[in-house]
């Protein structure tokens, strides 16, 4: 975690790394604001009585140092001279020369104090590396982290998989950490065996490849399993940390054995190796449904050892504040044009998706591939196809499934089915 590529966050990410650390670097407690018009305010101490302190954020990695000191000198020293804050600290992810912090001293006075209060790219940075707690707080600024994700998803021995690696690094764009997540976490921490199960489309895998990429950060090896269980015992190295991901122990559907011969038996013996086992993990992922019929066919899978091992995924995990957060970086994120993602900023758009009953990170996302070039309105189709979500699996089934999965899909899902049917 020796550093950490800003320009991967999100404007309100990088505000929220900023409220936690001026909070450290000013001594006072800042509040954060929703996004909006913020009339030059992005954090603010204001005590009834006291002195004044405003904090402004400016996310231009890309932009250039001319643009930001233009923009900053044009339009934000009126909003600031209204304001008349007792102090004002710029931050921003821009890297900032010695002239340039002056001109700007220059351009606030008086309520900048010194170039000490006009932070750049390079201070922010360093100011991060004498905070390690502080990063891991923020589950995004630590996976922007080359230590933790850019550098790591290239070195081998960490991840021997280069699909996962793609994986890794697509999920963790849009990853908003949850309760269900920090479930999955502390379980993991205490047992060293967590299955993460849940409804499709709650984000089970999601959880899952993030816990991978958590280890991953810290040194641990994280090996895919995609076979059988059989496979961790080939892995398995002495005094090496490891996590194993098996994503769909069970399999995706129930039409397929779940297991091979005896498998149920091995996979308890591995689960008890790698709880006795400081530097190993296990981390598995299946449909309740698909569980609780494997627990029928195996009666080891109702074990003590399996029960204390699982943790669920639920879509009350997902509060409205996490809806909007998953919302907002499936839009950063997307290809959509920036008028299309404008719209989103408007309360009337965003706020029927957040709320909706059939909210899903997936439907979002499939919304978003599929309906960005074809429809003029992404927000208003997005709430369209939460009403029904048949629209995406259709469009899915009818232009990107074979033939064969297909029909396999239609034999055992009754919406499928009439799909096929039709």
């Amino acid at each position: 975690m020796d550093s950490f590529e800003l320009g991967r966050l999100t404007d309100h990410d990088f505000e929220e790394v900023c409220r936690d650390l001026f909070t450290e670097l000013l001594g006072v407690p800042l509040e954060i604001f929703p996004r909006g018009r913020d009339r030059g305010v992005d954090l603010r101490h204001d005590p009834e009585g006291g002195p004044c302190t405003i904090v402004q954020c400016k996310h231009w990695y890309r932009s250039g140092r001319a643009k930001l000191l233009a923009h900053l000198t044009d339009e934000e020293v009126p909003k600031v001279a209204a304001l008349k804050p007792d102090r004002y600290v710029l931050a921003t992810t821009v890297g900032l020369t010695v002239d340039a912090k002056e001109k700007l001293r220059a351009a606030f006075a008086p309520h900048i104090r010194s170039t000490e209060d006009i932070h750049g790219v390079d201070d922010i940075v360093a100011a991060l590396r004498e905070r390690p707690q502080l990063v891991e707080r923020h589950f995004r600024l630590w996976l922007s982290g080359t230590a933790a994700l850019g550098a790591l998803l290239h070195k081998g021995p960490l991840l021997r998989s280069d699909w996962l690696r793609r994986e890794l690094a697509k999920v963790a764009q849009t990853f908003v950490p949850h309760e269900g997540f920090a479930r999955a976490r502390q379980l993991l921490d205490e047992q060293h065996v967590c299955i993460v199960t849940g409804i499709p489309g709650a984000g089970k895998t999601t959880v899952a490849r993030m816990l991978a990429a958590w280890r991953m950060g810290h040194g641990w090896e994280v090996h895919e399993v995609s076979q059988d269980i059989d496979e961790v015992t080939e892995l398995w190295r002495d005094d090496v940390p490891q996590l194993f991901l098996y994503d769909d122990f069970l399999g995706q559907t129930t039409l397929l054995p779940q297991f091979g011969k005896n498998e149920d038996t091995r996979l308890l013996s591995v689960m008890r190796a790698i709880r006795d086992a400081p530097d190993k993990a296990l981390v598995m992922t299946t449909r309740d449904y698909i569980l609780e019929e494997a627990r029928r066919k195996h009666d080891r899978l109702a074990a003590e050892d399996v029960r204390d091992a699982l943790t669920g995924i639920r879509l009350t995990d997902l509060d409205l504040l996490t809806r909007g957060r998953i919302l907002y970086n499936h839009v950063h994120r997307s290809a959509l044009g920036p008028r299309q993602k404008r719209k989103f900023a408007a309360r009337d758009a965003w706020l029927p998706v957040v709320s909706h009953r059939n909210f899903s990170p997936r439907l979002i996302e499939e919304t978003l591939r599929i309906d960005l070039k074809r429809e003029p309105d992404v927000a208003t189709t997005m709430v369209a196809n939460l009403d029904n979500p048949r629209r995406i699996w259709e469009r899915i089934v009818e232009n990107e499934l074979t033939d064969e999965a297909v029909h396999l899909l239609g034999s055992v899902s009754p919406i499928i089915g009439s799909l096929v049917r039709a």
